[in-house]
């Protein structure tokens, strides 16, 4: 039997065990003692605190800690936290959004994609080694038309439809009319209220959201050409989600461009199950967590400064 004092006995199984990688079965061999003694000893050194044992849930991903956060604050059904670096190629949180899309498809038969440069990126990174020939991509808006055509919801759809070999459907119409009138006729037109019925019936959405209210960068999309004739109250915007200004609470602002919009209403897109929004620039943190927690979305997917500011938003509400 081995003649050390009981700590330094506990000490050096403990190394044997751990530091060297033997078995319990060579320790006892190398002491002279049973295998059941050296569990024991083991247990005691680990009880005595000579043993600390430090479980890394997952050392590949160090975000976790801020998604729990994150998901358990904002009450939400997936967070996922990446580090896009300085920006440059390739967009990280492009790519995760991408994963996270395929990963979705098997159980989606309809999925809405918002107009976007958020979701253009999607588009460009994403790639999928399975067809998904019943899923179906369907806008959130009317069309961009030639102002904007890279970030047009239809085209984006049909980016992604055929990365991942799904269909997709198009609203024509465009994004805005010049009366509500006109509005009322169009979605009377089955071309357009087929799609849009199918996108507010749709398993899941993947937006992006908006920073602030430009109304000059959507100048050409007036059908007037006079931003000033579409927002009656433009001090209550904080921001668009799909294109619907909504103000601090979450609320759809009381103006003529969110009457007179060809799209899915702020009230549709939050009876989505999943909808999941995408974010790298911090200065839409703030949107994003009153999108969060207004209910309009219940997934992100987000660039670690982005979760950062939201999580202290949360923190500045929360104590407030």
């Amino acid at each position: 039997m081995n003649q050390l004092s009981g700590t330094e006995l506990l000490v050096q199984v403990a190394r044997m065990y751990y530091e060297e990688n033997l078995n319990q079965q060579q320790i006892a061999r190398k002491l002279n003692m049973s295998r059941s003694l050296v569990s024991k000893l083991l247990i005691k050194a680990k009880n005595n605190g000579i043993v600390e044992i430090k479980i890394n849930p997952n050392p590949i991903h160090p975000f976790r800690e801020i998604e729990d956060k994150l998901k358990q604050g904002l009450q939400l059904k997936y967070v996922r936290v990446v580090d896009n670096g300085d920006g440059t190629q390739p967009n990280k949180v492009s790519v995760e959004a991408g994963l996270y899309l395929v990963s979705r498809l098997p159980s989606c038969k309809n999925v809405v994609i918002s107009a976007g440069r958020t979701t253009r990126e999607i588009a460009n990174y994403l790639v999928s080694a399975t067809s998904f020939p019943n899923v179906t991509f369907l806008p959130a808006s009317g069309g961009i038309g030639e102002i904007r055509w890279d970030i047009d919801s239809n085209m984006i759809c049909g980016r992604i439809a055929q990365q991942c070999g799904g269909k997709y459907r198009q609203i024509h119409a465009p994004i805005i009319v010049d009366s509500i009138e006109a509005k009322e006729i169009l979605l009377e037109q089955t071309f357009i209220k087929e799609v849009l019925e199918s996108s507010a019936n749709a398993d899941m959405a993947v937006v992006g959201i908006g920073k602030g209210f430009q109304k000059e960068a959507m100048l050409p999309l007036y059908p007037s050409g006079r931003s000033e004739d579409y927002f009656e109250h433009e001090e209550t915007i904080v921001g668009d989600f799909c294109y619907n200004y909504f103000d601090k609470d979450g609320n759809v602002v009381d103006c003529r461009w969110n009457k007179q919009l060809i799209g899915l209403s702020l009230d549709q897109l939050r009876k989505i199950p999943n909808v999941v929004c995408v974010a790298e620039e911090v200065d839409k943190a703030e949107n994003l967590y009153i999108a969060a927690k207004t209910k309009l979305i219940n997934s992100m997917i987000l660039d670690i400064k982005v979760a950062k500011k939201v999580l202290n938003c949360y923190s500045k509400d929360l104590y407030s």
